[in-house]
This record gives structure tokens, C-alpha cells and sequence, in this order.
């Protein structure tokens, strides 16, 4: 059942009940998909101001409008990483491409130059080739075209991958935003590193995951302790379980192993699994004040139901 906000003095008591029913709990760490580029600009803007005397968010709008256009911070280090990134995206981006050309092939359907010369050239390496080859085998024929100058031609490079021309504005804000998203990532690196160091003793298991192009994702599980709630606490509502002051996406397991609540604040859902025989917890919420989007109680199918078996044994 999802929850609705709640205020600080209910929001302090459904934390204390928490404590008391679960005893484990994890929360995901993002990491970055590029700690070079945030590496660099951190370290030009610590020549400026000192940034371990830089704890809050409340003061990144200002510093990031100050040194847009301070090119100590934009150096050459700056540009030539970027230069890579640029390459590295672009690689991406003719890897996506050229998966989606196979993804949607028809064989009774004329199809843009690249699909015919990747069929062709495919062809000649290979007699037997068709498009319903294994994604395995798409990869490994992509690695072999990947540079080849008659599928990614001038033609292909004009319409996926021409370079965009910004105005002097924004430019200028692409500059700001990248300082301002540096703070934060700064900001955010802190507090999750603090709370995985006070709590070492209580952590039980990691698990790296999948992410995207913009970060990597690794899951936290900890024993309950009185430090991680004290830390819950100081964040006052449910919505402040997110980047860049706090960990993100936290879950509590119960004694059993259920994973009671979870949460993803950044989309504002946070969601309590009731089994059948919870209708007395249900109420005793209530009674502390939280609310619910549901009008009634209603229990969470089992085949919703997750373990934290299900999570720690992959």
C-alpha cells in the first residue's frame, strides 16, 4: 500500500516502529559513469574554495553561477576527457543503432543504407548469415564493423552523430549545470560513504547491478542499528530519502526475511507489503498517523511478495 507524506513528529514515530519490526535494511549506491570528469572539475574548483568545508546543497546555485565561465576549472585536462567521453558516447551510440537496425529487420522491407551494408558485408564473411542470429552473434559482428567507414559513412555521421553548435547562453549553462552536478555528486559520494564507514560492523552483504550510461548501481544490506535510524531521523520526512543528501532507494526487511517497505523517493513511491494477517498493523499505523493513498486496507498479492533471500542469493 503506498503512503502519503507525512509530518516530522509522525514521521519520527513510524521510524521508531520500524526499528522495532525490521532488522535489516538496504539502500542502493549510485555511482558514477564518469568519476574522471567529476574528478577533474572538483579538483580545479578545491584550488577555489575548499570543498571540505562544503556540506550543504544550499550554496551550489550560487557557486555554480560564479564559475561558469572560470576556465581554471574548464581546463585542458577538461577538454581532452571530454574529447574521450565524445568518442565513447559516440561508440554507444553506433552499438545502440546498429542493434536496433537488427531488433526491427524485415526481410520484405527496403531498408536505409546501413541495414543493406551491414547485410552485404555480413554476407561476405559469412554465407550462412541471417538476421535472426543470436544477440551474441551480433555482438561479435558489430565488434568487426564497428569502425567501418562504408556503414558509419559521412551519410550516417550527418543524421546520428553530427556535432550540434550551442550559443554562447548555452554554452554557458552547460557549464553551470555540469559544476552544479559535480557539487552534487560530491555531496551525495559524502554522505553515502560516511553512513557505509559508521556502519561496517552491520553491513552483511553488497551486490554490484546493472545501471545505464549515467551510473552503476551497488546494493548496501545492513543490520538495523541505532545509528541508521538516528541518520533516518535527521532527514525528518520520507522525502528526503534521496540524492544528493542521503542514500536512495531504501527497502526494510522484516524478522522473516519480507521485504516490508521500499521506496523510490525521486518518484515520490514508497510502499508497504501487508500480508492477509496484517490488518492490525495496518491499524496501528493509522493510529500513529499515517496515511495511506488506499481508502482500505489491502494486502499485497503474494506473487508481489519479495524475500531477502530473493535478493542476497542471486
Amino acid at each position: 500500500m503506498q503512503i502519503k507524506c507525512m509530518n516530522q513528529e509522525i514521521y519520527n514515530k513510524f521510524i521508531d516502529y520500524i526499528f522495532i519490526n525490521c532488522d535489516k535494511m538496504c539502500f542502493k549506491y549510485y555511482t558514477s559513469a564518469y568519476p574522471i570528469r567529476e574528478q577533474i572539475i572538483l579538483k580545479n574548483i578545491n584550488k577555489i574554495i575548499e570543498l571540505k568545508n562544503f556540506s550543504s546543497i544550499e550554496s551550489i546555485e550560487e557557486i555554480s553561477e560564479k564559475f561558469k565561465n572560470n576556465f581554471n576549472i574548464f581546463d585542458k585536462t577538461y577538454l581532452n576527457n571530454e574529447k574521450k567521453i565524445k568518442k565513447e558516447s559516440s561508440f554507444l551510440l553506433r552499438k545502440l543503432y546498429f542493434f536496433h537496425l537488427f531488433d526491427n529487420y524485415e526481410p520484405n522491407l527496403k531498408k536505409n543504407f546501413a541495414t543493406n551494408k551491414i547485410l552485404n558485408l555480413a554476407k561476405k564473411k559469412n554465407s550462412n548469415f541471417n538476421f535472426s542470429n543470436s544477440k551474441e552473434e551480433i555482438l561479435k559482428l558489430f565488434e568487426e564493423f564497428k569502425d567501418c567507414s562504408k556503414i558509419f559513412n559521412k551519410k550516417y555521421k550527418n543524421i546520428y552523430e553530427k556535432n550540434l553548435t550551442f550559443s554562447k547562453k548555452e554554452k554557458e549553462l552547460q557549464r553551470k549545470e555540469m559544476i552544479q552536478s559535480c557539487l552534487y555528486r560530491y555531496l551525495y559520494d559524502n554522505h553515502t560513504k560516511l553512513i557505509i564507514n559508521q556502519n561496517k560492523n552491520s553491513l552483511f552483504y553488497l551486490k554490484k547491478e546493472n545501471g545505464n550510461a549515467n551510473y552503476n548501481i551497488i546494493s548496501y544490506y545492513f543490520n538495523l542499528n541505532e545509528k541508521i535510524i538516528d541518520c533516518l531521523k535527521k532527514k525528518q520526512i520520507i522525502p528526503n530519502w534521496q540524492y544528493p543528501e542521503t542514500f536512495e532507494d531504501i527497502a526494510f526487511f522484516k524478522k522473516n526475511g519480507l521485504c516490508w517497505m521500499w521506496s523510490t523517493s525521486h518518484e515520490e513511491m514508497y510502499e508497504i507489503c501487508f500480508q492477509e494477517n496484517d490488518r492490525n498493523e495496518y491499524e496501528y499505523l493509522k493510529s500513529i498517523g499515517v496515511e495511506f493513498v488506499e481508502p482500505e486496507f489491502v494486502a499485497t498479492p503474494k506473487n508481489y511478495l519479495h524475500y531477502l533471500k530473493d535478493y542476497i542469493n542471486d
